[in-house]
């Protein structure tokens, strides 16, 4: 196993597709049974960072196992991704068990979410910031009230909706969904039959504050650099074409997964360039092959 490692003086656009290369390169060494460490580059060796696919990231795959791939043609699955997404840790997901039918099911959701957290385990992911909003309540009574809302906003609108942008904007209407949580919402629902025939399946994209900046670092920009819907979307697209001209394999990237790499490569940029650290350090016992 021989990396390249990328210097501080090779183009930024150059590391990128480097990075996209070596992180899946990783997945697949675990796949084929490799001893870690899977990889040369001392900062993919030390630090946490997502698959390339969002798919492939082990809180996604516990999702789509045991919720989605089996609830995948019902109209109320939007609603139960958009739960496991603001809970989004699979021992807590396990534990409630799957929410739909929301009228049925919510009092006993209700109940085990709180006792789990009176129990003292842990409730949420570490990866998203679950916040109350200035709210002076728990987060389970603000999560659970957040759903409620939902469901009662959403329940006849995100059946009827035909693409990506609907769906982000149907969610986006509804107090307390904010654009990040959107997408990563859609990002699930897509792979649903509510979406999967969505004719902006493959483009459709809403910046975030990560992939903001990843994108300004890998065109250089300054990073405080902000882009609206259109800008982004249209630029996103013009990054894959760049990018797939050193990683092949990148053309079949959605542009989710593509932002996606973006935050994951500020992160790895501000470690190459003394700039800050992740949060997590990488530990394989933790990420279990499916």
């Amino acid at each position: 196993m021989t990396t390249v490692y990328p210097h501080t003086d090779s183009r930024p656009l150059e590391r990128f597709a480097y990075w996209i290369s070596e992180r899946d390169k990783i997945r697949l060494r675990r796949l084929k049974g490799q001893k870690p460490p899977y990889t040369d580059d001392p900062i993919l060796q030390k630090y946490r960072f997502c698959n390339v696919r969002r798919e492939d990231d082990r809180v996604t795959r516990w999702i789509a196992h045991n919720w989605r791939n089996t609830h995948i043609d019902e109209p109320s699955v939007w609603h139960a991704m958009l739960i496991a997404r603001y809970i989004n840790w699979p021992a807590t997901l396990g534990e409630c068990g799957y929410p739909e039918p929301w009228a049925e099911r919510r009092k006993e959701f209700a109940k085990r979410l709180s006792r789990w957290d009176t129990m003292g385990q842990q409730v949420f992911t570490g990866a998203y910031i679950v916040s109350t909003n200035g709210a002076k309540i728990g987060k389970v009574e603000h999560v659970l009230q957040l759903f409620q809302r939902a469901h009662i906003a959403l329940e006849g609108v995100m059946p009827a909706v035909r693409t990506c942008d609907e769906a982000y904007k149907a969610l986006r209407t509804v107090d307390g969904i904010g654009s990040f949580m959107a997408a990563q919402i859609v990002a699930d629902v897509k792979y649903t039959d509510l979406l999967t025939e969505a004719p902006d399946w493959h483009t459709f994209v809403a910046p975030g504050p990560g992939s903001m900046r990843g994108l300004n670092r890998v065109l250089e920009y300054d990073l405080q650099t902000k882009w609206n819907f259109a800008e982004f979307a249209s630029t996103m697209r013009y990054l894959k074409k760049t990018t797939a001209r050193m990683v092949r394999w990148a053309e079949s990237l959605h542009l989710q997964d593509l932002q996606n790499c973006l935050c994951e490569f500020d992160k790895y940029e501000r470690v190459l360039h003394g700039q800050g650290k992740p949060r997590s350090q990488y530990r394989p016992s933790l990420d279990p092959l499916p």
